[in-house]
């Protein structure tokens, strides 16, 4: 191909042909949960490290230099970077070494693909996926990054975590 991309979307289940004009490669499949496509990223992911990001949330636009400019400083297995919320918990989250206990997801750090393995996120689990796979691959040499790179939109009525804290 003479414009090979890298950059790869997982379209779990919306049928978002918008996705489809995005110089990147976009994988549909049926919608089976956030777990079995950030699953499905992992396994055909070729990179040396990698990043979530959830489809309601931003990126800065310096998102990508900054992490390629610590990965080129310094090797490691897993660095977090800060963040901010919007909405009903508007706040900075800078990150000096590590998240606070609550938070347990996975968009406020970069991982080795080295470090990831053949861990997967758990498809049973709709609430805290992400708690088990943090365990197991947050291992090793670890960094940070201190510039807020994620922005996180909270307090929206339809999210899981809303959902989850009024037990639904």
């Amino acid at each position: 191909e003479q414009n090979e991309c890298h950059d790869e979307k997982i379209d779990d289940g919306c049928n978002e042909l918008e996705l489809d004009k995005l110089k990147a490669k976009v994988i549909h499949q049926n919608n089976g949960g956030v777990s079995s496509a950030r699953n499905k990223g992992l396994d055909i992911a070729k990179g040396k490290y990698i990043t979530f990001i959830d489809s309601d949330d931003m990126i800065k636009s310096n998102y990508i230099e900054i992490i390629l400019n610590k990965i080129n400083e310094e090797q490691f297995d897993y660095c977090f970077f800060s963040w901010e919320a919007t909405g009903r918990n508007k706040g900075q989250y800078i990150i000096k070494n590590e998240p606070e206990k609550w938070n347990t997801s996975v968009w406020d750090c970069i991982y080795s693909k080295k470090a990831i393995g053949n861990n997967r996120f758990p498809e049973d689990k709709q609430i805290g996926e992400e708690i088990e796979f943090n365990k197991k691959v947050r291992i090793g040499k670890k960094a940070n990054i201190l510039d807020i790179l994620y922005i996180y939109q909270s307090g929206r009525e339809d999210s899981l975590t809303v959902k989850y804290s009024q037990e639904k």
